[in-house]
């Protein structure tokens, strides 16, 4: 199968099926492609801010627009699951006006349940990858960049 451009990608993937036992639950921020190929095999919550893909390829999708510069801070606090084994890191969308957007995660840390692996996608760009070597910084764990890789796992 050929993964479209901007998704996770075949190597992302195979690494989460060697990470999560099948049935586990993965929650991700920003959706696509590969959530259609995530559901295959895990519970899958997703955080999107773009009515567009609200229920493309499930029914855990959690609306949160940007408010402030990232995803709504209320409807998170409501909605996120409590637990699961794979948090994945590849949205807000960045665009243009605002290309450090994904940093705000760092903001709103503690949100998140971070007592289980965590992949940064597109760390081939810069704010991506600042993004992952300050997140391993807080929680303590290695960040090991592949150079032909676009994903990291903390």
């Amino acid at each position: 199968m050929k993964w479209p451009r901007g998704s996770l990608g075949q190597g992302a993937f195979n690494t989460i099926l060697g990470l999560v036992p099948k049935g586990g639950t993965i929650l991700e921020l920003g959706s696509g492609f590969s959530t259609s190929q995530l559901i295959k095999y895990y519970t899958v919550y997703s955080i999107e801010q773009d009515k567009r893909w609200l229920n493309k390829y499930h029914g855990n999708y959690i609306h949160a627009p940007i408010v402030n510069g990232w995803y709504d801070i209320e409807v998170l606090n409501k909605e996120l699951p409590a637990q699961y084994d794979l948090l994945i890191i590849d949205g807000p969308a960045a665009k243009s006006k605002h290309p450090f957007i994904r940093l705000g995660f760092l903001q709103n840390i503690e949100l998140f349940n971070l007592n289980c692996p965590i992949m940064v996608h597109d760390v081939n760009r810069h704010v991506e990858k600042m993004l992952a070597t300050t997140l391993g910084r807080i929680i303590n764990r290695p960040v090991n960049f592949k150079p032909t890789y676009k994903f990291v796992v903390i």
